[in-house]
């Protein structure tokens, strides 16, 4: 909390898995958690998707509440800044334990896309919708890597797409190892980690 907090961030978003499998939260963690939930600070907005693991809880957004987290599920959010053109960012589910609808998406406008999801495979699902930036989680960087080689294992979901970055045609695929573990709870030659991603507006000239 206090790593992100120095970086100032204008937007923080949260990829999912929010707990670990089979792990149902005491009264006394969920405080703990919305505790430091709350404490995250950021200009704009705050946002977070659902991981597979989070459909162990009845009401994954119920631990949001309170928190200045916006829990999205299928939904579109746009924001303004010093222009009339917003930054529309789409956000879907665990397509592995929930329902993403990737048919809210839209190709009309020119607006910069961002999509925020758990999965990163899921990318293949959507990438004819030609978003800007896609932002996962899920794959943990392998969570044991070997010097040399990388990832030794990552899951489904996170098959094909597992790195920290992909450019897939103009869209640009980020995705975050987190800071936990799932499983083997040991991460190998893998730091846990946050991601910082500015975004530039560059004119004709500079392209």
């Amino acid at each position: 909390v206090d790593k992100i907090n120095e970086l100032k961030p204008d937007i923080v978003i949260f990829t999912g898995d929010l707990v670990d499998e089979d792990h149902h939260p005491n009264d006394e963690q969920v405080a703990t958690l919305k505790k430091y939930l709350t404490q995250i600070n950021a200009t704009f907005s705050k946002y977070a998707v659902s991981g597979n693991h989070d459909y162990t809880i009845e009401d994954i957004s119920s631990l949001y509440e309170g928190t200045g987290f916006k829990y999205l599920e299928n939904e579109r959010e746009d924001i303004y800044y010093e222009s009339e053109t917003p930054i529309s960012i789409y956000a879907f589910p665990s397509a592995i334990s929930g329902t993403p609808d990737y048919t809210i998406l839209n190709n009309q406008d020119n607006n910069y896309k961002i999509i925020i999801l758990h999965e990163p495979d899921s990318i293949d699902d959507l990438i004819t919708y030609k978003p800007d930036l896609v932002l996962a989680g899920h794959s943990h960087g392998g969570q044991v890597r070997l010097p040399f080689i990388g990832a030794i294992y990552t899951p489904i979901g996170s098959k094909k797409y597992f790195e920290e970055f992909y450019q897939l045609d103009n869209t640009q695929l980020y995705i975050s190892s987190g800071l936990g573990t799932s499983g083997l709870k040991v991460r190998y030659f893998n730091r846990p980690s946050i991601n910082l991603y500015r975004l530039a507006s560059i004119s004709n000239e500079e392209q």
